[in-house]
């Protein structure tokens, strides 16, 4: 009778401990969930307040509703100069804004720039990546819903949805939860539909944007890791899948939207390069449009030593961010069995990079669509 006694006790000690834990997670839910109070804080920013801006960005002519969207990687740097930044109305070792966003393809560096913010242990800067809501808007289920849009009005406007109803409430909870007063994130998964350029409409004042672009060939080659550990020549079958959950994927409301027969039988690798000029193509018109104004830093780099980046980035752009040095990130995208593998076959990967070229020069333009242009006057933004 002792023994079952105490067995009961214990049973009832370990019960009541679980239902505290339980309603603690359930009141930390509620907090996180419950549907935000729509404030001034996020209502849209007149368009002509950017058209006054002093550093507006410069026309691009990557950006033509007269011919395709094609869009050509940017220069990069030398290898003696493995790293370039150029700031858009950003003077180095200015205090952080209130909200800082890195628009990158991933695998890019991103997870070392969170890593670096993380280690410095600020007290005012919350360094999260890709965290959004309980339960999480995952990358891959804002991939599948972001491919359900037809039109530039319904992509944008699911984007800007979730921005003011959902994601930036959620962001200042957190950050009053933490006690913090600044958000960091340098995740890709805003990268599907037109997230990053919704946020320009909502808090263009209070927001710094890094455009994050490392060299091509090595992005891709990182891409088509999973693809590759299935069979190392998927990266030039054409065909092979581009096993990836968070990229970018050929879809009815994309720029440089293809036939899907056409898409299908790429090779992993056009696949990757297409997704890095798609992205290309949305950053360039969105700093055309929604985000006239923003201040902005454009971070090229190449190779694979992200050590330079982490380190000008933070020591001499925004060193409220980040600190370096940083406990170096062991995330190898790339093993050096891929690497030999397309260095043995880069004349082919290059080949196969033109004729992707020559597909995306026949896309069908924006107009001709049913897209809508931003600055004709026709998408209501109120």
């Amino acid at each position: 009778t002792w023994h079952i006694n105490k067995m009961q006790r214990r049973s009832q000690i370990v019960l009541a401990l679980c239902a505290v834990f339980l309603l603690l997670w359930v009141l930390k839910a509620v907090e996180l969930v419950t549907p935000p109070r729509v404030t001034d804080r996020f209502v849209p920013v007149e368009r002509t307040e950017f058209d006054s801006a002093p550093h507006q960005h410069a026309p691009s002519p990557l950006v033509s509703h007269q011919s395709p969207l094609v869009s050509r990687p940017s220069p990069l740097a030398s290898p003696s100069e493995p790293v370039r930044i150029h700031p858009r109305g950003w003077h180095s070792g200015a205090p952080a804004p209130r909200y800082t966003w890195v628009v990158s393809t991933g695998h890019t560096g991103t997870t070392t720039l969170t890593a670096s913010c993380r280690h410095k242990g600020t007290p005012t800067v919350l360094c999260q990546h890709e965290k959004w809501s309980v339960p999480p808007q995952t990358k891959t289920s804002l991939r599948k819903n972001a491919l359900g849009h037809a039109t530039f009005r319904a992509a944008y406007e699911w984007s800007k949805q979730n921005m003011q109803k959902s994601y930036l409430p959620f962001v200042d909870r957190l950050l009053k939860s933490k006690g913090k007063t600044k958000f960091f994130d340098a995740g890709h998964h805003l990268v599907f539909g037109w997230h990053y350029w919704a946020l320009c409409e909502l808090v263009l004042e209070d927001m710094l944007l890094v455009r994050l672009r490392r060299a091509e060939m090595p992005t891709a080659l990182s891409l088509c890791q999973h693809a590759m550990e299935k069979d190392v020549e998927n990266l030039l079958r054409p065909g092979a899948p581009l096993i990836l959950s968070h990229g970018l994927y050929n879809s009815a409301d994309a720029i440089h939207a293809l036939p899907e027969p056409l898409y299908s039988n790429l090779s992993c690798l056009q696949k990757a390069v297409w997704s890095q000029r798609e992205l290309e193509a949305r950053h360039q018109y969105g700093m055309q449009h929604m985000c006239k104004g923003v201040d902005y830093l454009e971070v090229e780099w190449e190779g694979n030593n992200f050590d330079p980046v982490a380190e000008k980035l933070f020591g001499e752009y925004v060193p409220e961010l980040g600190v370096w040095p940083v406990v170096r990130q062991e995330r190898q995208h790339a093993t050096s069995e891929f690497h030999q593998y397309l260095d043995d076959h880069m004349e082919e990967a290059q080949a196969q990079v033109r004729e992707l070229d020559e597909m995306l020069e026949s896309v069908v333009p924006w107009a001709e669509r049913g897209w809508i242009d931003w600055h004709d006057g026709d998408l209501d933004t109120d």
